[in-house]
């Protein structure tokens, strides 16, 4: 659906990004004032700025890592004491 005519339109076909080709952003009517140049050089550095998809999954990764090597240094701890007290009484 066309909503309307007077839009400003940038797109950016090197993204630098594997899994998208190109990229479209629509300017802002108050920012119409800025030259070409300065547009796209914002549009490139704000899809650089967003990095490759998924980065919050890498930080919940790297927190159920984390928890997964707590948990197993814990029982580690726990059977080496069972060990221990087996054998020394």
């Amino acid at each position: 659906m066309i909503r309307g005519v007077n839009k400003h339109i940038i797109e950016v076909s090197e993204t630098e990004n594997e899994y998208f080709e190109r990229a479209i952003l629509f300017v802002r009517p108050d920012m119409i004032h800025l030259n070409d140049a300065e547009l796209r050089m914002r549009a490139t550095k704000l899809l650089i700025g967003m990095g490759q998809p998924g980065g919050s999954l890498k930080r919940a990764s790297r927190v159920v890592t984390i928890t997964r090597m707590a948990c197993c240094a814990l029982i580690g701890a726990a059977v080496a004491t069972l060990l221990m007290k087996v054998l020394f009484l």
